[in-house]
C-alpha cells in the first residue's frame, strides 16, 4: 500500500493521466489512530456510550481532504478501494476489522465484516451496510443492512463504527498530493 510520501513523489514524476492509469480505483482517506497498532481484537466494542443504544454519526464539519496540509499527511492513511487477489468474494470489496477483509480498519468499534462496496462499472461504486454492531453511515445518514446499497461519489464521508473516512477518486488524490 503506497504512503502519501510515495504518492507525492509519483505525482512529481507522473502526469495526472499516468497517475490515474496506475491507480484507477477510489481511495478511503482517514486519519490514522495510534490505538490501531496493537494486537487485533476479535470482539466488537460498542462505539456508543452504552450497549443497545443506536449510534449517532460523528458530525463532520468539513471533508478530511480539505483540511489536509503537508504536515498532516503522516497522520492520514490512504486505503485503496480494491480487492485482495486471494479474496473468494470477487463481486464485493469487504470492509471490516477482520484481517482477511479487503479494507482492514483496525478499530474495536468496527465489526469483523462491517460493510462492503460493490463496483458494477468503472465509476459506479455502491456502499452496502452489513449487520454491524455500530452501524454504517454515509454523509451522516444511517444505512439499513436490508437496503440495496447507496451509490458513492468522491467526497462522500463514510462512518463505520467510530472510524470516519472520505472516499476520493485518484484524480483528487493526485491534486491533493501535488499541492
Amino acid at each position: 500500500m503506497p504512503t502519501f510520501a510515495t504518492l507525492v513523489t509519483q505525482c512529481r514524476a507522473l502526469s495526472q493521466m499516468a497517475f490515474e492509469r496506475r491507480y484507477p480505483h477510489a481511495w478511503l482517506l482517514r486519519e490514522a489512530s495510534a490505538d490501531e497498532l496493537g494486537a487485533p481484537c476479535f470482539k466488537t466494542a460498542f462505539g456508543c456510550t452504552s450497549p443497545g443504544t443506536s449510534c449517532q454519526p460523528t458530525p463532520l464539519r468539513h471533508r478530511i481532504s480539505s483540511a489536509m496540509t503537508a504536515a498532516s499527511f503522516e497522520r492520514c492513511e490512504l486505503l485503496p478501494v480494491t480487492k485482495r487477489p486471494d479474496s473468494p468474494w470477487q463481486d464485493r470489496i469487504l470492509i471490516g476489522r477482520a484481517l482477511n477483509s479487503d479494507i482492514v480498519l483496525r478499530d474495536p468499534s468496527v465489526s469483523k465484516v462491517h460493510a462492503h462496496i460493490s463496483v458494477l462499472g468503472p465509476d459506479a461504486p455502491t456502499l452496502h451496510a452489513r449487520k454491524s454492531t455500530n452501524g454504517t453511515f454515509l454523509n451522516d445518514r444511517l444505512l439499513s443492512p436490508a437496503g440495496d446499497g447507496v451509490p458513492l461519489q468522491s467526497g462522500d464521508i463514510l462512518q463505520l463504527g467510530n472510524v470516519v473516512c472520505e472516499l476520493i477518486v485518484s484524480a483528487d488524490v493526485y491534486r491533493l498530493a501535488a499541492r
